[in-house]
């Protein structure tokens, strides 16, 4: 470690040359000099650390400000992706329902995992209009349960076919029917909403004409 003199500590005059105590000069006045030297030293070291701590805490807040921003763009990706497959099944539920035009109002009631029922229809046996919707109801179901957290769903179509019973498999439908699809959201989002034990629901309608 080096060593500073007393000398070198001194303030210095004009010429740029340190100051030398004289006969006329107490040891009192250069041990002062000296003094103020030494705390003007570590003032601007106790200056310097109290920086660092207040850029610490204005990057500190800058990080969880980011952390948050985070959180938000995951949680509205996820809400996103919940809201396309409930369109998708929304369409896969009107498309069976078009294909067995001659059955369309046994697809009305609910949906959730408790009707996912056994498939009538397997080992390639024939399906009757009445087994396609028992086949179409068990199987929606399971790929709602499956697709969604905690969902329910509705179907109701009203009106009547057109043309004699011999041409119902083609007859045009007269009315509408109405797909709606709820499930549970609460680990997405927080605050009031539609709510039932808890959870946070969010719902789609579909509607179409068959």
């Amino acid at each position: 470690m080096r060593r500073l003199s007393v000398t070198a500590m001194l303030p210095r005059n004009r010429t740029g040359r340190h100051w030398r105590a004289g006969p006329m000069r107490s040891k009192l006045s250069i041990m002062r000099a000296v003094r103020a030297r030494r705390g003007g030293r570590q003032g601007g070291r106790g200056f310097t650390l109290v920086e660092v701590l207040v850029a610490l805490l204005v990057f500190s807040i800058g990080m969880v400000g980011v952390a948050g921003l985070m959180v938000v763009a995951v949680k509205g990706n996820q809400g996103a992706y919940l809201r396309t497959q409930a369109g998708l099944l929304a369409q896969s539920m009107a498309e069976r329902i078009r294909a067995n035009r001659s059955a369309i109002t046994e697809y009305n009631g609910l949906y959730d995992a408790s009707s996912a029922g056994t498939d009538p229809c397997v080992g390639g046996v024939p399906c009757a209009p009445a087994q396609r919707v028992a086949r179409d109801r068990a199987q929606w179901s399971r790929e709602l349960a499956r697709s969604l957290p905690a969902a329910r769903a509705e179907v109701d179509c009203e009106g009547s076919l057109l043309g004699s019973p011999e041409q119902a498999a083609i007859a045009p439908f007269a009315g509408l029917c109405a797909i709606s699809i709820a499930w549970d959201a609460s680990a997405l989002q927080t605050g009031a909403g539609n709510s039932a034990n808890g959870a946070q629901l969010e719902s789609l309608s579909w509607v179409f004409q068959p």
